[in-house]
């Protein structure tokens, strides 16, 4: 009889377990990056751009391991992408060039909270890759006649990032289930072999004016480093 009692014992304590335990595994979808593709069109604008056509989209997924209540690890991917095109025509003469630049990171992240609830500061360090495509297109027609020219260009690099993020991982009703996170933070890189610039001067063998800047300004405020802006919503089981 004795047995008996120790087993159910047993399973009341074990049960007891489960409804307590805090769910120490999240799984969040990130739309942050749509928001950092966005400030495309401000640095158009800074740079006299503002006549390109700009688009940009940007997702991140993310899994979380709570530790303890007072720290955490996760691992996330995230990709960025913006484009900006440009086409005019005048006397029979049609140009259009477009500029496709991508990004993917896959990061590494800890995370405190130190008031074992939702608030969160955290670190990051990760890898980047960061990609451009240049295409431009010129046609000349004279009645019958047409002539038409068009170029590509190409260019990537990869990169070291590291950075820091501080938010509010919000549960609805009892720890567990769906969850929305809200973040802010700064990432910054650092870019390993040559520099995308240098390597589009190569193929074109001609310096554009201002090239440098304009990439420089991309890779450190928006595809690389930069604030960072974190939406995310997912689930915690």
């Amino acid at each position: 009889m004795s047995k008996k009692w120790l087993l159910v014992f047993a399973i009341v304590i074990f049960a007891a377990g489960m409804v307590f335990a805090q769910p120490q595994n999240i799984i969040t979808v990130d739309i942050g990056p749509t928001i950092t593709a966005r400030n495309f069109d401000r640095i158009g604008a800074h740079y006299g751009l503002d006549f390109f056509d700009t688009s940009g989209f940007g997702i991140a997924a993310q899994y979380e391991r709570q530790i303890n209540r007072h720290v955490s690890v996760a691992g996330r991917f995230a990709y960025l992408g913006a484009d900006l095109g440009y086409a005019a025509e005048a006397y029979g003469i049609r140009a259009s060039i477009g500029i496709d630049i991508n990004s993917f990171s896959l990061e590494g992240h800890a995370r405190l909270y130190p008031f074992a609830n939702g608030l969160f500061v955290g670190g990051m360090l990760g890898y980047a890759r960061m990609s451009t495509d240049v295409t431009g297109e010129i046609i000349i027609a004279f009645g019958p006649l047409k002539f038409s020219q068009a170029a590509s260009l190409d260019a990537a690099r990869n990169y070291i990032i590291y950075g820091v993020k501080a938010g509010w991982r919000i549960d609805f009703g009892r720890p567990g289930g769906f969850i929305l996170e809200p973040a802010v933070g700064f990432s910054w890189g650092t870019g390993l072999g040559e520099t995308l610039q240098n390597q589009l001067l190569t193929e074109t063998g001609a310096r554009l004016a201002g090239l440098d800047d304009v990439f420089k300004t991309i890779e450190d405020s928006i595809f690389i480093g930069g604030i960072r802006v974190s939406l995310a919503f997912g689930w915690r089981f």
